[in-house]
């Protein structure tokens, strides 16, 4: 398997756990953005350009397939 495929794989499954979680993390870290790694909430600021900076600095190579959120207590769908 590629580094690529690999790295795809990790968000998917991150972003699904994330979906699967939204209501526990929503009511944990609402109004606020969560950066999800190996299934878990790993970073969280209400601030994104902090919560990056972070995530950059702890995960440098990995950093740019860690899913990132904005959370509130009601789901928000966008149709785009």
């Amino acid at each position: 398997m590629t580094d690529t495929v690999r790295e795809l794989k990790s968000f998917e499954a991150n972003s699904k756990w994330l979906s699967k979680h939204y209501g526990e993390v929503s009511q944990r870290y609402s109004h606020q953005y969560v950066a999800v790694h190996n299934r878990k909430v790993v970073a969280h600021d209400r601030e994104l350009s902090k919560l990056i900076e972070r995530i950059n600095t702890k995960y440098k190579e990995t950093s740019r397939v860690i899913p990132i959120k904005y959370v509130s207590p009601e789901k928000i769908d966008l149709i785009l």
